[in-house]
């Protein structure tokens, strides 16, 4: 009941600007700056004035509210049924909106009818050198669960070790492992993995046969292509540095697959504030930031329809659409569980992604394999994404998968050449089959001409 503070909002900001993010109380968004507040809420009022000393305490000492220049009355408390509020009345606009953010969910509603899902995993630092017992319960989980959640694909989005030792990445390895040969997995290096130990530990035959493509024979920079029922994805993993040609060359394989829904992952390109300028990646190594990127790359193609990225620790999947060159619209999703990992001691939080069979609609699910719990009721929602080439009659379900042979040649051009080629062996057996029907067709003309 006592005034604690008052802040005055500058005259060049103005209050009309502040609606455009979301006012917490009780702790700041992100758990990557401290957090200020660890108590209890068990009410919360607002008024349209400024409160003086003796109101404060007046409101805090009475068992009525009072009503002159309130916006609303919001009962926090454990027991409470809900958040109503008591009266909306307001001059200039009808109130604010308000919703509780719930931190653990055992139950929530349940899913709508989905075709298949994708497992995302975001930077598994913080558990591999923390908590490493606990990273084995996301894979397990996913493993678990393949069938019960449709599971068709696992993204990596690196960050794999925190300390990039030796003992960090085969553990990691190890649990990767157990994916292969069973469900098809992406990853990328992220800014803690170092380039040797990344391309030391992660080789080719940690995917098995589910890779299509690579730039340099290597796993830094990939691509695979997926087929799920009657949707063609191309999964594109895309190295943290992205040089210029490394831009190139995917364009040059997008351009390839012009019937494939292309998802672009890689280690950075959100954070909270929206992008990385280069200015701030360039200790990585990195020569393009997050518009460069953009530019040169993700807004060029129509059907490039979704980027997953990691790096930025925040307790909220965060998504940001943008429109592109051809009019499509580019869904990008920051997925970094690292903090919240170590202010719970371990989460093991995976993304879920459940699409429609059309895959236009997507429901995100945030789960902690650990707690089993959903983290965040803020972090449970739907959206839609453009989808190109959605064929009805196509009901097949696989995924392409190319020998470890066809992908040491970096071009995309060349690979499309040899698989689009007409083999010796199918020449000479249709030559063969024209020929005998020429010498059928001769024997019946001979029979008819002698009857």
């Amino acid at each position: 009941g006592e005034l604690k503070q008052t802040l005055d909002i500058p005259s060049d900001i103005g209050f009309v600007n502040i609606p455009a993010s979301s006012l917490n109380f009780g702790s700041d968004n992100t758990t990557a700056v401290k957090e200020y507040f660890k108590g209890i809420l068990k009410d919360l009022t607002l008024y349209s004035d400024i409160r003086t000393k003796e109101e404060i305490k007046s409101d805090y000492t009475s068992k009525d509210i009072d009503k002159d220049n309130l916006l609303g009355h919001y009962d926090l408390s454990e027991n409470s049924t809900g958040i109503e509020p008591i009266n909306i009345s307001c001059k200039y606009n009808k109130g604010p909106t308000f919703s509780m953010n719930k931190i653990w969910l055992t139950t929530k509603k349940t899913l709508d009818n989905y075709a298949y899902s994708f497992a995302i995993v975001g930077d598994t630092q913080s558990l591999t050198y923390h908590s490493p017992d606990k990273l084995s319960n996301i894979y397990n989980w996913i493993l678990a669960n393949k069938d019960e959640k449709k599971i068709k694909f696992v993204v990596g989005l690196g960050d794999f070790t925190d300390k990039n030792n030796e003992t960090e990445w085969i553990y990691s390895k190890s649990q990767l492992s157990k994916l292969n040969g069973i469900i098809p997995f992406s990853f990328v290096r992220g800014n803690h993995d170092s380039i040797d130990s990344y391309t030391k530990h992660f080789t080719k035959a940690l995917f098995g046969k589910n890779l299509s493509g690579s730039l340099d024979n290597t796993m830094l920079n990939t691509y695979q292509e997926l087929v799920v029922g009657n949707i063609k994805y191309l999964i594109i993993s895309l190295d943290l540095i992205a040089s210029d040609s490394t831009l190139n060359y995917f364009n040059k394989v997008i351009e390839e697959h012009p019937e494939h829904n292309v998802i672009v992952t890689t280690h950075i390109y959100l954070n909270g504030m929206g992008s990385y300028p280069v200015s701030s990646i360039r200790k990585y190594g990195c020569v393009n930031g997050t518009q460069e990127i953009w530019n040169k790359m993700l807004s060029k193609h129509k059907n490039i329809v979704m980027l997953i990225c990691g790096h930025s620790p925040s307790e909220q999947v965060i998504m940001k659409k943008n429109k592109g060159q051809n009019g499509n619209t580019v869904t990008q999703l920051l997925v970094d569980p690292q903090q919240t990992d170590i202010d719970w001691e371990g989460a093991g939080l995976v993304a879920m992604l459940y699409f429609s069979e059309d895959g236009k609609s997507v429901q995100l699910e945030y789960y902690s394999t650990i707690k089993n719990s959903y983290y965040l009721e803020s972090n449970q929602y739907n959206f839609e994404i453009d989808v190109v080439n959605y064929t009805e009659n196509n009901l097949t379900e696989s995924t392409t998968i190319q020998s470890y042979e066809t992908i040491t040649d970096p071009q995309p051009s060349d690979k499309k050449s040899e698989n689009s080629g007409i083999s010796p062996t199918i020449i000479i057996s249709t030559i063969a089959i024209l020929v005998a029907v020429i010498i059928i067709g001769i024997s019946i003309f001979n029979i008819k001409s002698k009857k």
